[in-house]
């Protein structure tokens, strides 16, 4: 019998437990195969191991290698590190059948074919025996490779059923549902579907997903070892929509920051502007010249001087036109003229405070006055305000944008 295979590691903690258990080396490293490395199933693998019947034992099984060539030991221990042999992980794609038909025609080999006949299993006994007889072998460290990230995948997802629809997705380090369609077609709903329901596969950041670390690189593995699509043509149609999206979102980057480039220098000028207005307003304030505020545009644009002319001029006419009636028509025209003087000189006020602030508007017109000043500085005010919010908006627009290639789908 040759020397254990040195290959197959085992963890720290599992190698405590199985010592403390009473197991030799070469159980420790049958317990690995079973347990995966996880504490809680290398206990349960044990405690399974001492319940066998010395017929199904490891030692039951040592002559029987003795009589198998190396290259055969070899492709048994293969065999032996799935608890069940159905997939290619192991063997390789298209290969399964293969492998299965020559380990059904090995003499002796206790090989035991499910019910409904897709799978077959071997004796845990035999299997120890199995990984315990070979020596170095490069065809098992590869098997070993193959078969370590499969184990681990189907112990953390035991349907096959999501298996299959992650290893579609097995290619792509970020996920996002707009690019579904594009690169599962008529497989699209399902694909958002199981994003939406499998949270346990996936981690999210935002829009964006991805697989969850705790099965991703074994995912990864096992599909690049079955040579999956997943990995093969959707991942190539993945780097193209990235590369297309990739050169579109730093194309927007750059327009971006020429733009915020613009706003910025904008906002620069405005604010020198209003710093030489504000200047201007605390000089006048200090030598005691009012700063009145914009006048209101409806006394700007209020009528009562024409409107007190224009009454003014009937009532003259009604005195006039009274002067020259009999009683009672002079009467008449002279009550007319007496209500329109009363009119004009309700109107009189309002005409004022018309006049004031038509007088202020006429010098807002004239430069460097203080009503001049206090206009600009307010539009000054407005537009600071309009370009800090533009400033704003192209800031956030660019960190998005820096954000969104950060999440590269391949």
């Amino acid at each position: 019998m040759g020397r254990l295979y040195k290959g197959l590691p085992i963890a720290p903690c599992q190698h405590r437990i199985a010592h403390r258990n009473g197991c030799s080396k070469e159980e420790s490293r049958f317990v690995f195969v079973k347990s995966l490395g996880y504490p809680a199933t290398a206990i349960k693998a044990i405690e399974q191991s001492k319940s066998e019947s010395q017929e199904h034992s490891s030692e039951n099984f040592i002559p029987l290698f003795s009589t198998f060539t190396e290259e055969e030991r070899a492709q048994l221990a293969i065999c032996s590190l799935p608890e069940t042999l159905c997939e290619g992980a192991i063997a390789g794609r298209g290969k399964s059948s293969e492998t299965l038909r020559w380990l059904s025609q090995m003499p002796n080999v206790p090989l035991r074919e499910s019910g409904n006949g897709n799978s077959y299993t071997l004796p845990d006994g035999f299997r120890s025996a199995a990984i315990s007889s070979i020596s170095e072998s490069d065809s098992f460290r590869d098997a070993e490779k193959r078969w370590l990230p499969y184990a681990r995948l189907i112990r953390n997802v035991p349907s096959k059923e999501d298996r299959s629809t992650l290893y579609l997705l097995s290619g792509l380090r970020w996920i996002e549902s707009e690019s579904c369609n594009a690169l599962f077609g008529e497989r699209s709903q399902e694909i958002s579907n199981f994003l939406e329901t499998k949270d346990s596969y996936f981690a999210r950041r935002k829009k964006y997903t991805h697989i969850s670390e705790r099965i991703r690189q074994d995912l990864f593995d096992t599909a690049t070892n079955l040579s999956h699509e997943g990995i093969t043509s959707i991942s190539e149609k993945a780097s193209s929509l990235w590369e297309q999206r990739q050169q579109w979102l730093q194309q927007q980057l750059e327009d971006l920051d020429r733009s915020l480039k613009v706003a910025q220098e904008r906002l620069q000028t405005l604010q020198g502007k209003h710093s030489q207005v504000s200047i201007l307003l605390k000089r006048f304030q200090k030598n005691g010249t009012p700063v009145p505020n914009a006048p209101d545009k409806k006394l700007v644009d209020g009528k009562n001087g024409a409107y007190i002319g224009l009454i003014g001029f009937v009532s003259v006419i009604a005195i006039l036109f009274g002067i020259t009636q009999p009683s009672p028509i002079d009467a008449i025209a002279y009550f007319a003229s007496f209500i329109g003087i009363v009119s004009s000189l309700a109107l009189v006020p309002g005409w004022k405070l018309q006049r004031a602030a038509k007088a202020s508007s006429k010098r807002a017109k004239i430069k460097n006055s203080p009503e001049y000043l206090k206009k600009e500085n307010a539009d000054l005010i407005h537009k600071i305000q309009e370009n800090e919010t533009a400033f704003d908006d192209l800031s956030r627009n660019i960190a998005i944008t820096k954000e969104d290639l950060e999440y590269a789908y391949v």
